[in-house]
């Protein structure tokens, strides 16, 4: 029988056209669940879905002559072998960034599918013609698409460039390829397999680091925000809605983490903050609490409502009101320049900062404290993100600047919590400045060594920024040993 069989080719075309709707259905729910897995991951682990319709602006089927030429190669060894069996008559491309999250898409695809009542295949890595794709037969088993399959293809961005690149030279030639353009184009695929796996191995390396960092961060700023609400946890004063909902964001800490952005119970407990707002103006700290438990998600909604509680205060202090209403204004200043901290909204925090030394109604005390908070936002921020060397120059400066003038109005605060907090942050400033490996490492014996005073009052945040600042010195000994001067890529 021919590949051209006339009666063959009369067969898949009854088949596409009285099953077309069905295909078309089938192709849409896995397209969906595609879709709602990369609403849930992010289109930085899911760059791209599509379809053959979508990448081509064409038909989503596969041509009648193409199926045909398939049906006829299969019943050359069953004959009883029918189109609906043939997997790729529709089919969907999803593009990951990284290597190893192709198979963390596979089993959250699978997962979805199931529900759906869709059996998926065992995965097959495809490799010809330097073309690498992981491909899964996904069959309908109710509905009007029962039995059909939708042949779904999970490849790199980079796979996917190069078998676009590919694709007519591979599937529209004008004659056979010479075996040494075959071999070329396998060798360029294999060298993108190389480089995706290399690629993934270094963002792991990276993450690794990082999130150990990230965590010690995490620590230290939770902390921070523990002390902002201290108050409120007094077991003698009266539970609050405040405290209710605080206790339960930090009960589901772990859950609020793992939430889609797009969650409903994420949108009810935002709503829920910003109806206590407008009865208790300091219920937004909730929001960073909110904030901490997403690590660092929900930072904008939380900001929006740090702003007007910023600005009432600036507004109290310029209407120069009574000594105890500046006073609080005072404390919610600087409450809010630590939340927008905390939050990790290090530019804004420095910003504020900035605005509030500029009001000439703010008291030398707070002057003092915010100076001093900015000196360490910036030291951190350029440890973390470090600039060219002319402007490291002038930050030292201004650094440096800040503390001097912020040291001589602390002195009350240091007489009651002690030196240690101010030995950190000068150990800091070694470790984001210096270009003398020993003093980096005198100023990580600092942070690491360093006998923290547990009768002080913040002497918890001060533990858990000496660990933070030990860490990144270590990094800063390691670019400097690496022949970097000290400095990562930027």
């Amino acid at each position: 029988m021919s590949m051209f069989d006339p009666k063959i080719v009369d067969e898949v075309r009854d088949h596409l056209t009285g099953r077309r709707n069905a295909y078309i259905d089938l192709l849409t729910r896995i397209r969906d669940a595609a879709k709602a897995i990369q609403s849930e991951l992010g289109t930085s682990v899911i760059h791209q879905i599509y379809s053959r319709g979508e990448k081509s602006g064409g038909d989503e089927f596969k041509s009648v002559q193409k199926v045909a030429r398939k049906l006829a190669k299969r019943r050359r060894n069953d004959s009883h072998f029918v189109v609906a069996k043939i997997n790729d008559i529709v089919g969907l491309t999803i593009v990951v960034t990284y290597l190893d999250e192709v198979s963390g898409v596979e089993i959250r695809l699978k997962e979805y599918l199931q529900r759906l009542h869709i059996e998926t295949s065992k995965s097959e890595l495809k490799k010809e013609n330097g073309y690498y794709a992981t491909h899964i037969d996904c069959t309908a088993r109710t509905g009007s698409a029962v039995g059909l399959i939708c042949e779904v293809q999970i490849k790199t961005m980079l796979h996917n460039v190069w078998g676009t690149k590919t694709h007519d030279m591979t599937y529209k030639p004008r004659g056979r390829h010479d075996s040494q353009l075959t071999d070329l184009m396998q060798i360029i695929g294999d060298s993108i397999e190389i480089i995706e796996k290399q690629s993934s191995r270094l963002r792991q390396l990276i993450e690794t680091q990082w999130s150990i960092e990230k965590d010690t961060r995490r620590l230290a700023r939770r902390r921070m925000f523990e002390s902002l609400v201290s108050a409120e946890r007094d077991p003698t004063i009266e539970r609050s809605p405040f405290i209710e909902l605080l206790e339960e964001i930090v009960h589901d800490e772990h859950r609020i983490r793992t939430m889609a952005d797009s969650d409903e119970h994420l949108a009810r407990l935002e709503e829920r903050i910003g109806s206590l707002v407008e009865l208790d103006p300091m219920a937004w700290r909730l929001a960073v609490r909110l904030s901490i438990a997403r690590d660092d998600g929900c930072t904008q909604f939380a900001s929006s409502l740090i702003e007007p509680f910023k600005a009432a205060a600036l507004r109290t202090l310029n209407r120069r009101g009574t000594d105890e209403e500046r006073a609080e204004a005072e404390r919610r200043l600087k409450l809010a320049v630590m939340s927008l901290y905390v939050l990790g909204m290090m530019d804004d925090a420095i910003v504020t900062s900035y605005e509030v030394l500029a009001a000439d109604v703010v008291s030398e005390s707070t002057r003092a404290e915010i100076g001093f908070n900015l000196a360490t936002f910036l030291a951190e921020q350029e440890c973390q993100a470090p600039s060219s060397l002319d402007d490291r120059v002038a930050l030292e400066a201004e650094v440096t600047r800040l503390l001097e003038n912020a040291l001589p109005g602390l002195e009350p605060i240091l007489a009651q919590d002690g030196p240690d907090i101010v030995a950190t942050t000068k150990a800091l400033l070694d470790i984001t400045f210096s270009t003398d490996a020993e003093t980096v490492r005198e100023a990580i014996r600092t942070c690491s060594h360093s006998p923290i005073d547990e009768a002080a009052e913040d002497h918890d945040i001060t533990a858990a920024y000496a660990e933070y600042y030990t860490r990144l010195g270590w990094r800063r000994l390691f670019y400097m040993s690496s022949g970097a001067g000290g400095l990562p890529p930027t």
